[in-house]
C-alpha cells in the first residue's frame, strides 16, 4: 500500500499549514487503530487514555481544569470521570483552593493501567521502522507544540462573518 505524505507544494505557508493539519488528522487515526491493536478492541478510547495520561502528568486537577485543558465541555470529561470512578481508577480529593470543586486524582489502579498502558505503546513504538532521526523528531514535536499553542491563541472570532439578523415582523 502507497502513502502519499506529501502533496505538490507552491511557495505559500497556508498550503504547508493546511498539508501539516491534514497529516495530523490522518495520524490521528492511524493512532486510534493502532490504539486497538495494542490495547484490544473495548480498551479505552483516546478520550480516555487522554483524561487518565493528563492526570498522570499533571496530576490532581479539578473536572471544569481537565475540560478547559482538553477543549471539551465539563459534562463530557465528568461523565468519564465518573465511569473511572465507578471502576476504581479515579478518585476525590479535597481541593484546598475551592470547597465545591473537588480534584480527581488517580488511585493505585488507575496508575497500574496507565503504567501498561505506557508500556504496551512504548513497545509498539520501538518495534516501528521509522526513519527519522532524533532532531527531526524534536523538530516535528516542536512545529507541532507551536502549531496547537497558536491555535489555542489564535482570536478565532475575528474571522466570522457578521451574521445578518432578519428584521422582527
Amino acid at each position: 500500500m502507497t502513502i502519499f505524505c506529501h502533496m505538490k507544494r507552491n511557495n505559500s505557508r497556508t498550503p504547508l499549514i493546511q498539508e501539516l493539519i491534514e497529516e495530523i488528522i490522518l495520524t490521528f487515526r492511524e493512532l486510534r487503530v493502532a490504539s486497538s491493536k495494542i490495547h484490544g478492541a473495548g480498551a479505552a478510547i483516546p478520550d480516555q487514555r487522554g483524561v487518565l495520561m493528563e492526570l498522570t502528568r499533571l496530576g490532581p486537577q479539578t473536572v471544569a481544569a481537565m475540560a478547559r485543558t482538553r477543549g471539551a465541555s465539563r459534562q463530557h470529561i465528568q461523565a468519564l470521570v465518573n465511569q473511572f470512578a465507578s471502576l476504581g481508577m479515579v478518585e476525590f480529593a479535597d481541593n484546598p483552593a475551592h470547597r465545591r470543586s473537588r480534584l480527581v486524582r488517580l488511585t493505585n489502579r488507575g496508575k497500574v493501567l496507565t503504567s501498561k498502558m505506557v508500556q504496551a505503546e512504548e513497545k509498539g513504538l520501538s518495534a516501528m521502522n521509522l526513519k527519522s532521526g532524533n532532531a527531526q523528531i524534536r523538530r516535528a514535536t516542536g512545529v507541532l507544540c507551536e502549531l496547537r499553542v497558536s491555535l489555542r491563541a489564535f482570536p478565532w472570532k475575528i474571522l466570522r462573518k457578521q451574521s445578518v439578523r432578519k428584521p422582527r415582523k
